[in-house]
This record gives C-alpha cells, structure tokens and sequence, in this order.
C-alpha cells in the first residue's frame, strides 16, 4: 500500500470530531484511506440504490444503524471545482459525456443556493460540441474552455 501523509493528521483530527470529511480527486485513495484508518467500523456506500434511498428517505434511521460510526463512502452534495474570482465563488462540474443529462446540473445548482451571493453563475463543462446556458448555469464544451474563461 501507498504511504498515506495523511494517516496521523486524520486520526488526530477524528478523535476530536464526530465527523470526518476525507476529499480528494478521483481515483486518489480516498476510500482505500478510510477502510483503512477505520478498519474496525461498517462499511456503507451510497452508491448501492438501497443504502442510497435509506440515506435520502429516513437519514435517522439510516445513521442509526451506526451508534458507534461508519465509513459512509460516496457521500456526493458535491463540485468538481471552486475557486474565487474577483472575490466571488466560481463553481464547475466536469463531466466526460457528449450529451448532456440534467442530473449534472444539480450539485451546481445546490452549491449556488449554499453559497448564495458569493456564487457565480455555475458552469458545466462537458464533451459535447455545443455552449449554451441552462437553468442558470453556463454549459461549456471543453474544446470553448478558454474562450469562455476570458469572457467572465
């Protein structure tokens, strides 16, 4: 296994809170990280439909389940991307697919109402071919990227 440096900051910091965010880019070992500072805990993932709608519909009874903690995996309310422009907060989503499907522009659309009047206008970025804006949120092809970076 990897060295994690992590390892000792996020054991000392999940003696001193409830709750430990471990994030992190795709694929970086966030969950090999966390079964393995919490070996002794349940295991849940939220990418199984039934763990998933238990979480969504009765999260009481969902987290009851765990009185003395779990490892929740692929707990998403989550962007791509966010960095701060002229003093404002630019979301984005990156997503690999050519053709564009709603359920991309929730996490932005949660985000802006979080971050209120701090948020830009989020934007999604995406493999298609086309630019437009929807439901608030600027649609770019990765290809205009630049383009349409020097335009905000």
């Amino acid at each position: 296994m990897i060295p994690r440096h992590a390892k000792e900051t996020a054991l000392r910091l999940a003696r001193g809170f409830p709750i430990l965010a471990i994030t992190g880019p795709r694929q970086s070992g966030k969950t090999t990280l966390a079964r393995m500072l919490f070996a002794d805990r349940p295991y849940v993932t939220l990418e199984d439909p039934d763990q998933r709608e238990l979480a969504l519909t009765d999260p009481r009874g969902f987290l009851a389940r765990f009185p003395d903690g779990a490892v929740i995996d692929e707990a998403q309310h989550e962007i791509d991307l966010l960095f701060e422009m002229g003093g404002r907060l630019q979301g984005i989503e990156i997503k690999s697919g050519a053709t564009l499907v709603r359920d991309w522009l929730k996490g932005l659309a949660k985000w802006q109402t979080l971050a209120g009047e701090q948020a830009l206008p989020g934007w999604l970025i995406y493999g298609g071919d086309e630019a437009y804006s929807r439901e608030g949120i600027k649609v770019f092809d990765w290809r205009s990227l630049d383009e349409a970076a020097q335009q905000n």
